[in-house]
């Protein structure tokens, strides 16, 4: 079975606005909790391991979603200044598999198929894409299972593209920056599977509407599928939360180029023990350099991702990286304000611990600061000065 995916989510997120103006439209939450996870578990449940995000604009607000692991999965970034369209995003993704064999979908659409008879079917096909029975549909079928006709635009076709491919790597090739116009002009053949199972697609405010009421109920069958599902924990997570500058790299203020990055040799001797014993590590971290502009926020992000791809060389993986912008003395207008996040404030860990049920009895807050001291006791965690875990 195929255990990786690429999942496109590069768009501008247009026709949402103006809920997209500082969100990428995948971290928009329904149901209470962002989109994207829900594709993911649906992922998870087909038995994907890796997953690799195709993103542009405004990808750290699905970064501080997912990081780099979500249920089990490792989860990368491909990140472009802007979208390069759905054919080159995927070529330039394809890059980053290491499979042969790999599947791929649209980040904004769920679209519930048998993914075991999909596979069955078109696992030798070079090209293969779920459709559905649509009367206003972009794609036609002939009797030997390939697409005869494809539209860019939704016309008077019999069939909808869902949006879930199956590829082959090593055989895909196109000429043009958009998928579709590939389809649409018969650059790849490709093998047509039917499915009519729910589909919907979050890009309009008349669709984002109906995810609210129609996703969670759906979400429900991937819950009792994936064993592994924590949706229904009873017993809540054992986390450890590290502050990050002081405590986990060496502070260097104002500094965010990767090649600073310095570890304290003893926090990760200590994190990789408790990683270990089965503790989920985070970090969460002030950043009010940011709006003191000292360094941007796309900056902090390269510096952070650098940083986590070398402690996964080490073998430590930090689920999720919780920073805070803002700066009550700021001089970047969108950053400055007297924030909730910010530490002694214990938000950012109050949203850690929503995030990921975290039972605050077993987990514990390790900083160098007093603010990291006040903000671990004001959210109820057991904190500890970083040289005590030494």
């Amino acid at each position: 079975m195929i255990d990786e995916a690429i999942i496109l989510a590069s768009g501008y997120g247009t026709r949402l606005r103006p809920l997209t103006d500082y969100v990428n439209k995948v971290a928009l939450p329904v149901g209470g909790r962002p989109w994207i996870t829900y594709v993911l578990d649906m992922l998870h449940s087909w038995g994907i391991k890796h997953v690799v995000l195709k993103v542009a604009y405004k990808w750290n607000t699905i970064y501080e979603v997912l990081g780099h692991h979500y249920n089990g999965m490792n989860v990368n970034y491909v990140i472009t200044e802007m979208p390069l369209g759905t054919g080159n995003d995927l070529q330039m993704a394809l890059h980053y598999v290491r499979s042969q064999k790999v599947l791929a979908m649209n980040g904004d659409s769920l679209y519930k198929i048998d993914y075991q008879k999909f596979y069955e079917e078109c696992q030798h096909e070079p090209f293969a894409l779920a459709i559905m029975k649509d009367e206003h549909g972009n794609a036609d079928i002939g009797p030997d299972g390939y697409i005869t006709r494809f539209s860019v635009e939704p016309s008077n076709l019999p069939y909808k593209n869902g949006g879930i491919y199956i590829i082959d790597k090593d055989k895909f090739q196109i000429q043009t920056a958009s998928l579709e116009e590939a389809l649409a002009k018969g650059q790849l053949r490709a093998r047509g599977y039917i499915d009519n199972g729910f589909f919907i697609d979050m890009g309009t405010p008349i669709t984002y509407g109906l995810a609210q009421l129609l996703v969670p109920k759906e979400a429900e069958e991937y819950k009792r599928l994936d064993k592994n599902a924590k949706g229904n924990r009873r017993m809540g997570t054992k986390a450890v939360i590290l502050d990050m500058d002081g405590t986990l790299i060496v502070l260097k203020p104002f500094i965010r180029d990767p090649k600073d990055i310095e570890f304290i040799e003893p926090t990760l001797s200590w994190v990789r023990k408790q990683q270990d014993l089965g503790y989920k590590i985070l970090v969460a971290t002030n950043q009010g350099e940011i709006a003191l502009g000292h360094y941007t926020e796309e900056e902090f992000w390269h510096f952070t991702d650098v940083m986590l791809s070398m402690l996964e060389d080490r073998g430590i993986y930090i689920d999720r990286v919780y920073y805070c912008p803002h700066h009550p003395e700021g001089i970047i207008p969108e950053y400055t304000k007297d924030c909730d996040c910010r530490k002694p404030k214990p938000g950012m860990l109050l949203q850690a611990i929503r995030d990921y049920d975290i039972d605050v009895s077993q987990s514990y807050f390790i900083g160098d600061k007093q603010t990291d001291i006040d903000a671990g006791q004001a959210a109820g965690l057991h904190t500890k000065w970083v040289h005590e875990i030494w």
